[in-house]
């Protein structure tokens, strides 16, 4: 049985694939979900120049998540959070797994190969993770 499960998006088809049969699930288990985002700094991915820079950027991923949850809600009678985290990817997800009660986490998989392989970040939180990971191809339909 769910009680809580946490679906890290990063706005992907792949994610919104997770957040759907996330609801699904919530549906079934009346179960409450977190939508979690985490936005990358300091990676290969940005160069943020101070913190400055990077709090409208934040912040503006900020409204994007409170509408799309406010949007959920409206047609959902799922408890739904969000959340935006700054931070490195890998190991923001797996601290913030490790340090909440998850009972699944539901992830989509961007992989731009033909065997939708996981990428690094979901093969990391499978390998350390204690909490179940339902991965999600891009190809699912």
């Amino acid at each position: 049985m769910f009680t809580h499960i946490l679906i890290p998006t990063d706005f992907s088809p792949a994610a919104w694939k997770a957040v759907e049969i996330g609801l699904n699930l919530s549906d079934q288990y009346k179960c409450e979900i977190s939508i979690l985002h985490i936005y990358p700094v300091a990676s290969k991915f940005s160069h943020e120049s101070s913190h400055e820079d990077l709090l409208p950027k934040l912040n503006k991923v900020k409204e994007h998540m409170t509408k799309l949850s406010n949007d959920l809600r409206k047609n959902e009678k799922t408890q739904i959070n969000n959340l935006v985290l700054p931070g490195n990817i890998e190991k923001q997800l797996l601290d913030f797994v490790t340090q909440n009660s998850f009972d699944l986490v539901i992830m989509g998989v961007n992989s731009s190969g033909e065997d939708n392989s996981p990428g690094s970040h979901t093969a990391k939180l499978i390998e350390e993770s204690d909490t179940p990971v339902l991965v999600i191809p891009n190809s699912y339909s």
